[in-house]
């Protein structure tokens, strides 16, 4: 009995046929659990304790567990690794190429026919699910925010540029990763260089002119500077590449600038990227301010 509270507690209160008998019950052990309402039959060789609560966890597992040889993959896989805060859904599942249509269960499921390499699926929490990389990858085809989603992971280094590239690599067959592929490659040529390349493209469309690029300020340089009107706009990269050093110093700057009567904007490459009109609206209100 000791084995199988455990097993339970371990796993969300989802136990399969298998796991059930290694704790010693008989098939009539586990009739008898389901024919009295202690456990539910929820799939063919999955169960759930009715003393355990039903949490995102058990669904996840119960879905996994429902499923044969299935890895679970995307934004699911994304919630199991604590990249995202809430578990989304449909439960999106890998499942090998020779697998028929999703078994009814209670949940809403998106399943993925594909192979994947041995090195891109893990155990995690007793869980099979694919790895930190890969997970990155597929869940920025439907995450909401893509290039905030990769971002923070590179931040709180949960993945590298260097393991998102080799995982690309082994997977370049695979559908589903165009948003990946477009964010590697700005990684890779670096982001500051093509969000300025941007900024510059906005600025020539709108016909704003009388900038300067890379003017002096003290010890530190702005990247485009109206210095008659006094208005800065420092260009930034991925955050995760931004040190504490360099943070401190870009405030310091910003500081020393407003303290000398200058109007200082800052944008990131996301910002450019999803939100050029805003930027540019911003730049030409704060230059029609100045030449009041």
């Amino acid at each position: 009995m000791a084995k199988l509270n455990s097993t339970f507690a371990e796993n969300d209160g989802v136990i399969t046929l298998g796991q059930a008998r290694a704790c010693g019950l008989s098939p009539r052990q586990i009739y008898l659990r389901v024919k009295t309402g202690q456990w539910e039959a929820y799939a063919r060789g999955v169960f759930l304790s009715l003393q355990h609560e039903h949490s995102d966890a058990a669904a996840v597992r119960a879905v996994v567990a429902a499923h044969y040889r299935s890895v679970a993959h995307s934004t699911t896989a994304a919630w199991w690794h604590s990249m995202i805060p809430d578990l989304p859904r449909p439960l999106t599942l890998c499942v090998p190429i020779t697998s028929h249509r999703p078994i009814d269960v209670a949940e809403d499921i998106a399943l993925r026919h594909r192979p994947l390499p041995a090195e891109d699926v893990t155990d995690h929490r007793g869980l099979s699910v694919t790895s930190p990389e890969l997970t990155v990858l597929t869940a920025l085809e439907t995450i909401a925010d893509p290039a905030g989603f990769l971002d923070r992971c590179l931040q709180r280094t949960l993945v590298t540029t260097g393991e998102l590239t080799a995982c690309l690599e082994r997977n370049a067959g695979m559908h589903g990763l165009r948003t990946a592929r477009g964010l590697l490659d700005t990684l890779e040529a670096g982001a500051e260089s093509e969000a300025e390349r941007l900024f510059l493209d906005l600025l020539r469309i709108h016909g704003i002119t009388g900038w300067t690029q890379q003017v002096w300020f003290g010890r530190s340089r702005i990247d485009f500077a109206w210095t008659a009107e006094k208005v800065s706009v420092e260009i930034n990269g991925w955050a995760y590449h931004r040190s504490r050093d360099r943070f401190e110093a870009d405030n310091a700057k910003a500081a020393m600038l407003a303290a000398n009567g200058w109007l200082p904007l800052s944008y990131t490459w996301k910002q450019l990227t999803e939100n050029p009109e805003g930027c540019i609206a911003q730049v030409v209100a704060a230059l029609a301010l100045r030449r009041l």
